[in-house]
Parts: C-alpha cells; structure tokens; sequence
C-alpha cells in the first residue's frame, strides 16, 4: 500500500513538473502582454495631450475618440488579463483591433512626433491578438483548457 502510494504521488509530480513550462510560458506571454496594453495607454494619453495642445485637425472628434477607446480598451485588457478574468480574450481582441485602428489614424496624420504611439499601438495589437488568440478571443470560451474555481 506504501509503495502504491508512494508511486501515485511520484506519477503526480512528474504530470506536474512537466506542465509547468508551458504554463511559465503562458504567464510571461500575459505578462508582456500586459505590460504592453499599460505602455500603449500611456503612450496614447500623451498623444491625446499633444493633439489637444495641437488643435486643428488634431481636435476632430472621430480622432479623439479612437483616442479615448484605444486608452480605455488597453486598460480594460491589461486589467482582465492581471486577474485571468473569463473574458480576457474577448478584451485583448478588441484591444488589438483599435490599437490597429488608432495606429493607422496617427501614421495617416504623417506627423513625425506621433511615431511613438503608431509603434507602440503596432506592438499592442500584435501582443493582444497573439493573447487573444491563446485565451479564446474569437469568441469562444476564454478559458477552455484553464481550470476555474467553479469547475
């Protein structure tokens, strides 16, 4: 009986042990990914600053608002992802779609001072949609594969 149980726990360690490089993974890809989304929110408050300072066509309401839903949805997911919420893929795949989005109105502008935001906007979408992807953000089930303290 000693050693049944003995090998039970062995068998558990090794299944244990082994999974825990591709969850190390996981967790540095969120990580990054949310540092991401945190760097692209400040880089885009900045840039609302700098077209508020601007005026012109920097002050069209349509670019403000990209502006606005770009800082908010980075936020949005950068906090889903912190607390492995359900919905954190659903979050990250409309993070990538309006940081691509806000990215593409900055470079447009051909403005040399908005470099930072299009780069780190770039960077953020493709971080998101790469988590996105990972978590279920096409909509399914974001935590298939990931154990939930209902289950």
């Amino acid at each position: 009986m000693k050693n049944l149980v003995l090998t039970m726990l062995f068998a558990s360690a090794i299944s244990l042990a082994s999974s825990l490089p591709v969850r190390a993974e996981e967790s540095k890809g969120a990580e990054a990914c949310i540092g991401d989304c945190r760097k692209c929110a400040e880089r885009c408050e900045k840039t609302l600053e700098y077209f508020q300072s601007k005026g012109g066509k920097y002050l069209e309401p349509d670019k403000i608002r990209l502006l606005k839903d770009c800082i908010a949805t980075c936020k949005l997911s950068a906090e889903f992802k912190s607390r492995n919420s359900e919905f954190q893929g659903k979050a990250a795949s409309l993070c990538a779609d309006v940081c691509h989005k806000c990215a593409a109105m900055c470079d447009e502008l051909k403005d040399p001072q908005l470099k930072d935001c299009v780069d780190m906007c770039n960077t953020c979408a493709s971080s998101c949609a790469a988590h996105g992807k990972t978590t279920g953000g096409a909509g399914g089930d974001c935590c298939s594969g990931h154990k939930r303290k209902s289950d």
